[in-house]
């Protein structure tokens, strides 16, 4: 890695920290990565920077989001490799629960984006990881903060091409999607192109659907998250961080209203769309039957989460079903 010249040099020192929720190794991770960049926090600890366009009167507004925490079940510094085919991912020796490139390469990105004055407001969210309460926060109680953004984009999805249009419920426009696909893929360089997806999962930009038009989410290269297993394809991220300081976000297309319901969307996640919708709340999660098929049926959702972030693809699901009935 070349630190010098592209900045990946201190992606595997970022991995290196485990950072759960409010823990100090994520507090001195923001402090030595963050803080310099000249960021406003909130109430919450939400951190903001605004990147403007000189040479533009009317700019395009767009939010770029990432979350600060990760899912280690400890706190602390943990052992990464990176080895020669360009992944990295917790040395064979490492006890940690999994590496954290959910969303560390979402806030890689971000950080060298600001370096290179990339136009956007930037917020670096907190909690994510156990209720998007960063995000929420900001909805509920400072949604001013929003006031013209068209476009809410996530660096926090598995994979290297997709660009997602439902998290749960639909959070951004097909016609948004395709556009934000086609001025990508002008650029990218490795693998395959990038295409819409309606698989997503949670994360912060799901928060804002009620306030901003178009909400996605991005797929910044990593894999297995949440598990021992996860690796990152920092090529990818390298790619993709090329892609995004040259895109033309005036090409981009803005179709959704905010607010706005599709009629494919079930019925049960089209009301006010919070984390808490989805997954029920945090504090009441106790079924109302005793067993775990009980807690499957109430939230189907989060099983799905929960399947899918250990790495179990509808195909497996589907294969054990039919060996098992």
């Amino acid at each position: 890695m070349e630190n010098e010249s592209t900045g990946l040099g201190s992606l595997l020192e970022m991995l290196t920290y485990a950072r759960p929720a409010g823990s100090a190794s994520e507090q001195e991770f923001i402090n030595r990565y963050i803080r310099p960049l000249g960021v406003i926090e909130d109430a919450f600890g939400n951190l903001m920077k605004e990147v403007s366009h000189p040479d533009v009167t009317n700019p395009v507004r767009v939010l770029w989001s990432c979350h600060t925490d990760t899912v280690h079940n400890t706190e602390g510094r943990q052992s990464v490799y990176a080895d020669r085919q360009g992944y990295a991912g917790l040395s064979k020796k490492s006890k940690s629960s999994c590496l954290g490139a959910d969303d560390t390469a979402g806030v890689w990105l971000m950080i060298q984006m600001i370096k290179r004055e990339v136009p956007g407001l930037y917020i670096f969210h907190r909690s994510e990881e156990i209720g998007g309460l960063g995000s929420s926060y900001i909805a509920e109680k400072t949604p001013e903060l929003l006031q013209g953004i068209l476009a809410a984009i996530a660096l926090d999805r598995k994979g290297t091409t997709s660009v997602i249009t439902h998290q749960g419920a639909r959070c951004c426009s097909d016609a948004f999607a395709d556009s934000l696909c086609d001025e990508l893929n002008l650029t990218k360089s490795l693998g395959d192109d990038w295409v819409k997806d309606a698989g997503g999962l949670f994360t912060d930009t799901a928060n804002y659907t009620g306030l901003i038009g178009e909400c996605t989410n991005l797929s910044v290269g990593y894999y297995q998250a949440h598990t021992k297993d996860e690796y990152l394809d920092f090529r990818h991220l390298q790619d993709m961080l090329e892609s995004l300081c040259e895109l033309d976000q005036t090409a981009l297309v803005f179709q959704r209203e905010a607010g706005a319901t599709d009629p494919d969307d079930f019925d049960y996640r089209t009301y006010d769309r919070k984390w808490t919708d989805y997954y029920g709340a945090w504090d009441n999660l106790e079924p109302k039957g005793e067993g775990l098929v009980d807690l499957v049926i109430e939230h189907p959702d989060a099983v799905a989460d929960l399947l899918e972030q250990t790495g179990i693809t509808r195909e497996d699901l589907l294969a054990y079903v039919g060996r098992r009935f």
